[in-house]
């Protein structure tokens, strides 16, 4: 039996060119050094790596998904399309460090409140976090 390559039709070539996605939501960082990895990795690859974007709109999509912390880091900087690069440094120079994110973790997993009854949701959530911190250690 021979493998003959696939050919896909025009219809099935037109299906898959007006296929919908919903959005997908930007995540919100807040400053808090155990989240920044996942923070960093999804806005880098949705929006930071995308050439064609100019960078006065990835500042505003940056400016958009920090809170608390690490959006006083970067408030100072006026919305210019010169100062994405400078905010973006901010921030990684702040919370890419390779200290402060597994003492974060650390700290909590050592503050882990204790169970106080035999609660299937608490007993769930303790399971959760010590794992996704050990995991992310």
């Amino acid at each position: 039996m021979s493998m003959m390559p696939r050919v896909v039709s025009r219809y099935t070539q037109e299906r898959h060119n007006h296929l919908k996605f919903p959005p997908i939501k930007l995540p919100i960082f807040s400053g808090q050094y155990d989240s920044w990895i996942s923070f960093s990795d999804m806005f880098k690859t949705m929006i930071h790596e995308y050439d064609s974007l100019p960078e006065i709109q990835t500042f505003h999509y940056l400016k958009s998904s920090l809170s608390g912390e690490a959006e006083r880091l970067i408030s100072n900087l006026n919305m210019t399309s010169s100062n994405y690069t400078s905010a973006w440094e901010l921030l990684v120079e702040r919370y890419e460090n390779k200290r402060l994110i597994p003492a974060s973790h650390i700290r909590q997993l050592l503050g882990l409140k204790q169970l106080h009854k035999e609660s299937a949701n608490e007993f769930s959530e303790l399971v959760n976090t010590i794992s996704n911190n050990v995991n992310a250690l």
